[in-house]
C-alpha cells in the first residue's frame, strides 16, 4: 500500500487531484504502508490512552475526507492536535513515545527496520513544523 503524509491547505486539499500523489505538489514525507489505524494508534499514545483499548484507538481511526472511487486513493486527515504534539517534540523527548508505537503490531507487520522507522518519525516531526510555519494540515493519502 503506497501512503504519504503531506501539508496542505483546506483549499489547496480540495483542488487536489486524488489520483495524483502529492508529492512534488506538496510537502510530502513517503510513509509506505503507514495506515489510517497507525495513526489513530499514535494519537492515543499521545493522548496517554490504552493502546490494548480497542474501541479507544477505533473511535480515533478517521474516515477520509476525500475519496476518489471505490479502490480509492483516499485522503484521511492527521489530527491538528497530533501535528502540533508533533512538530512540539524534541527528538529524545518522542522516544518514549516512539517506542511504544513501534511496538505495535502494524509496525511489526509492515517490517520496517527501527533505523528506518526513527529516521522516517524524525522526518514526520520536521513536517509538522513546517505545516505549522506555512498554516497547513496534515493528511494522509492512501492508494492501493
Amino acid at each position: 500500500m503506497l501512503t504519504e503524509i503531506f501539508a496542505a491547505t483546506e483549499s489547496e486539499l480540495k483542488g487536489m487531484d486524488l489520483g495524483l500523489s502529492p508529492l512534488g505538489r506538496f510537502p510530502t514525507l513517503e510513509s509506505w504502508g503507514v495506515q489510517p489505524l497507525m495513526i489513530a494508534q499514535l494519537q492515543a499514545i499521545l493522548e496517554e490512552s490504552d493502546l490494548k483499548d480497542t474501541d479507544c484507538v477505533l473511535e480515533r481511526t478517521a474516515e477520509p475526507l476525500r475519496v476518489a472511487g471505490d479502490e480509492g486513493p483516499w485522503v484521511y486527515p492527521v489530527p491538528t492536535s497530533m501535528r502540533d504534539a508533533l512538530a512540539g517534540a524534541d527528538v529524545d523527548g518522542i522516544r518514549p513515545v516512539a517506542d511504544q508505537w513501534f511496538a505495535t503490531e502494524e509496525w511489526r507487520l509492515e517490517d520496517w527496520p527501527r533505523e528506518a522507522f526513527d529516521e522516517w518519525l524524525d522526518e514526520l516531526l520536521e513536517l509538522a513544523e513546517e505545516a505549522i510555519e506555512a498554516d497547513r494540515q496534515l493528511y494522509l493519502w492512501v492508494c492501493q
